[in-house]
């Protein structure tokens, strides 16, 4: 994720919430809507060959999101 945050600039909760539809394989671009900009307005981003590739190696791994944290509880018994 460190690597696609340095590739595009953008800020971390904007990376968190990136959903499949909103990458562009095919034009190397990403679009980011209104409600998830800091400033309200929607932003489409050129990619370069690393930003494009980080999601691509995230393909299978989730079905809505290119970044998928889980969270492990630990039970203690």
């Amino acid at each position: 994720m460190a690597e696609y945050d340095l590739a595009t600039g953008l800020r971390q909760a904007n990376f968190f919430d990136l959903r499949w539809q909103q990458i562009d394989f095919q034009r190397h671009t990403c679009e980011y809507y209104p409600e998830n900009m800091k400033s309200g307005k929607p932003l489409v981003i050129p990619l370069n060959d690393t930003a494009i590739n980080v999601p691509a190696r995230q393909l299978g791994k989730h079905d809505k999101y290119v970044f998928c944290i889980f969270k492990i509880n630990r039970l203690s018994l």
